[in-house]
């Protein structure tokens, strides 16, 4: 009893989806990642996501909580098997559509149970699933690929009325005003454009202004919006190997980004985005046991990041030197 629609699927949850790889959370814990949101990525209404620690175990031990977000993507044909909507312009009027389908099954259920006499509505688990998810408060994140979609999801957020995080595109400079206007967090991928290969004049050609400007303002993207005090936070979604998520991370640091800020960047306002601030962004009494141990500054480039902690188990990331401390005494009489 779904949506008529594939790709509108509120109902899937990652709680349900999700299954731990040892390998990818041993890296991402060799990168002082302790919690990571793990979301539905197929669709339009991709579905609810899931709070999960990095930690070794079943899923049952490491899923810290379900429904934290509902994802929203802007995905058209050739991602499933119905045609539509085959543009962007398409893939909004579905959203807009589906949210106002919810809003008239409520209203429809309401008034048939009020009154058996109307004809009894069509089951639909996709529009029970959205209505109450959205009666619940449940931020909606959306994916964008560029400004222009950050400032049109922000636009469809305040339509309906609903809290949102944009997960951005490092795109956001070129619209900082607006995007400040908006007073939505954002959530900055770390997969930076590659140096573009000038190397012969045939090459130079092929890169544009607008290829080179990004490729040099994108890791200065995070400390123009801390600037212009919007929330930010970081992902490792886009990167090829998430061994390299502190380093991306270190070089918006190296490009302006405060280091407090960045340090919030991972704990503070990740926790706050995803309503766990009570538990989880700071060390305090009370709080989870979920630490990480370096041998100097975090963002420093020489720094070693030591152990990591996830629900008071420690995990080794550098070994330490096995020293003999004992050496050699030498007595005199």
């Amino acid at each position: 009893a779904s949506y008529w629609n594939a790709r509108i699927a509120p109902e899937r949850s990652a709680a349900e989806l999700f299954k731990g790889d040892e390998k990818t959370a041993g890296k991402l814990r060799g990168q002082g990642v302790t919690l990571v949101l793990s979301l539905p990525t197929r669709g339009i209404i991709c579905g609810t996501g899931a709070l999960v620690t990095t930690g070794e175990g079943p899923g049952n031990e490491v899923l810290i909580q379900s429904d934290v977000a509902l994802a929203i993507r802007y995905q058209t044909a050739g991602h499933g098997d119905q045609s539509y909507p085959g543009s962007l312009m398409g893939a909004v009027a579905l959203l807009r559509q589906s949210m106002l389908d919810a809003d008239w099954y409520t209203r429809a259920q309401a008034a048939w149970t009020a009154d058996p006499t109307f004809a009894r509505p069509e089951a639909n688990e996709s529009m029970v699933r959205l209505s109450g998810l959205r009666e619940a408060g449940v931020p909606l994140f959306f994916f964008v690929d560029d400004e222009t979609g950050w400032l049109r999801s922000a636009r469809l957020a305040q339509e309906f009325g609903l809290p949102a995080v944009i997960r951005g595109s490092n795109h956001e400079y070129r619209r900082l005003e607006a995007i400040k206007s908006a007073g939505l967090p954002v959530i900055l991928p770390l997969d930076f454009p590659e140096t573009p290969s000038v190397k012969t004049p045939e090459e130079a050609l092929d890169v544009s202004l607008s290829e080179l400007r990004h490729w040099y303002l994108a890791p200065e993207n995070a400390s123009r919006l801390h600037a212009a005090d919007v929330a930010l936070a970081f992902t490792g979604d886009g990167l090829e190997d998430q061994g390299k998520f502190l380093e991306a991370v270190r070089k918006t640091v190296t490009r302006g980004l405060p280091a407090d800020a960045a340090l919030a960047a991972l704990t503070t306002v990740p926790a706050q985005i995803v309503n766990r601030s009570d538990r989880f962004g700071r060390i305090r009494a009370g709080g989870a046991a979920n630490l990480v141990v370096t041998d100097g500054d975090l963002f420093a480039r020489e720094t070693k990041l030591l152990s990591t902690w996830v629900d008071g188990r420690r995990y080794e990331v550098t070994a330490e030197p096995h020293v003999d401390p004992r050496g050699t005494c030498l007595l005199y009489t």
